[in-house]
């Protein structure tokens, strides 16, 4: 067995908990400063980019799509996948009680107005070539995640059942790249995933094991370990993360950058019992903090990258503005919970929320939904700077949350939504350099 150093030596030894962090608004390396641009396919100034970058509207709330429904709001998290030569998009949105997305049919709850849509866009004009609703009758689809089998895991921040709805909400759901109409809500369900209050997902490819951010305070970090890879529909073992050494440990006010912390996990037992999670929606977290399980502040975005789980604690750190995590799977066969970015002033970042890593695995884009200006920022992580790359600045919804940013499987344009407006976004350098973005 491996000896591990005290928690409390690992901290100690720390060089610093204060982030480098640039001065708010510095630009990125290489690119200049942030400024008004018009879309290419409409007229309208809706974002500001560094110069020499491009970006479409691909589709905005109450849009006529390919299959006759209109394109509903709220538009959130976001996988990419290729769809012949398409790419296609697979968009959540974070809608509560009301009439079902598409056809009532295949709705999982009729009462429940929320869902995911998909879209192909062309790659080279980044125009949209087709558009339908793929998933209807669930509630705040807010993040997800891609899995390395083809298909996009939605989740329903929420544990709603009241008389608004007809069946619990708070699951998780997974939907094909490859369907071309909208599947039955039912059939879509993942149970064994647990009623976690879930947010986002990101699988490990080389084990197929599902991790799970949960939007609460307090929340945890769980696992689903399958029985059989890429079967998240049967029974599997669910877990919440802790450190060793270290019972119930806050990585909100605990944490220290750059220390690599020892992770281990201790196993919930009930991640389905309804009739507990309608009482109580902390359920699998009491359970697992019984066990020493750590505490998150805001679990959100997550995403899997060279061995790394990424995620965002929303409202960790001093000052509550956020933090961002890895969790690294094979560390000499121990896995390691790692701060590589805390917020200590919300004018340089203010609740980190979607995320995810560029092409080359090296940096990450945020999405922010703070509070005043919003913003999607490169993290990089080469002495974790943080820097803008968009902000938001569509009229009369300046304050709007950006969410879903994925790239497209070919690394050359970045997507993401604006969820006030209910607007999708494509996004690129014009000379089709990255640059600093992804190296």
């Amino acid at each position: 067995m491996r000896h591990l150093p005290p928690i409390s030596l690992l901290l100690a030894l720390a060089p610093s908990s204060v982030a480098q962090t640039p001065i708010s608004g510095t630009n990125i390396p290489g690119f200049g400063a942030l400024q008004a641009t018009v879309a290419e396919n409409t007229p309208e100034t809706l974002l500001e980019l560094p110069p020499g970058f491009k970006y479409t509207v691909v589709i905005r709330n109450g849009a006529a799509m390919s299959d006759g429904n209109l394109s509903p709001s709220n538009a959130d998290g976001m996988g990419a996948f290729q769809n012949g030569n398409l790419i296609r998009l697979l968009r959540n949105h974070e809608r509560g009680n009301g009439t079902p997305l598409g056809n009532a049919a295949l709705a999982y709850d009729t009462l429940a107005g929320g869902g995911m849509t998909t879209l192909d866009v062309d790659p080279e004009t980044r125009l949209l070539a087709n558009s339908f609703v793929s998933l209807g009758g669930t509630i705040r689809n807010c993040a997800g995640g891609v899995t390395p089998w083809g298909t996009w895991i939605t989740c329903e921040e929420t544990n709603l059942f009241n008389a608004g709805t007809q069946k619990q909400h708070g699951y998780s759901f997974e939907v094909s790249a490859s369907a071309n109409a909208q599947v039955d809500g039912n059939l879509a369900r993942r149970p064994f995933l647990g009623l976690l209050y879930p947010e986002a997902v990101a699988i490990d490819p080389e084990t197929g094991i599902a991790y799970i951010t949960m939007d609460t305070t307090p929340s945890g970090l769980f696992r689903f370990v399958p029985q059989q890879y890429g079967r998240l529909d049967l029974p599997g073992r669910l877990q919440m993360l802790a450190i060793e050494g270290a019972p119930n440990f806050n990585t909100a006010t605990s944490s220290v950058l750059n220390v690599k912390l020892p992770v281990r996990w201790v196993d919930v037992s009930s991640p389905t019992d309804e009739v507990s999670y309608r009482q109580n929606r902390l359920v699998a977290y009491n359970e697992g903090a019984a066990q020493g399980g750590a505490s998150i502040a805001r679990g959100e975005g997550a995403w899997y990258a060279r061995n790394t789980v990424y995620f965002a604690s929303t409202s960790g750190g001093a000052i509550g503005a956020g933090q961002i995590f890895a969790l690294h799977l094979k560390n000499n066969d121990v896995q390691a919970l790692e701060l590589l970015f805390e917020s200590t002033d919300r004018e340089i970042l203010d609740a980190p929320d979607n995320l995810c890593v560029t092409p080359g695995g090296n940096n990450l884009i945020l999405c922010e939904d703070g509070s005043g200006a919003e913003y999607l920022h490169l993290l990089r992580r080469s002495g974790n700077q943080i820097y803008r790359l968009a902000k938001n600045i569509v009229p009369g919804q300046e304050g709007s949350e950006w969410a879903g940013a994925v790239f497209s499987p070919d690394g050359r344009t970045l997507f993401a939504n604006l969820q006030g407006p209910g607007i999708t976004f494509a996004i690129w350098p014009a000379d089709g350099r990255w640059g600093t973005i992804n190296n």
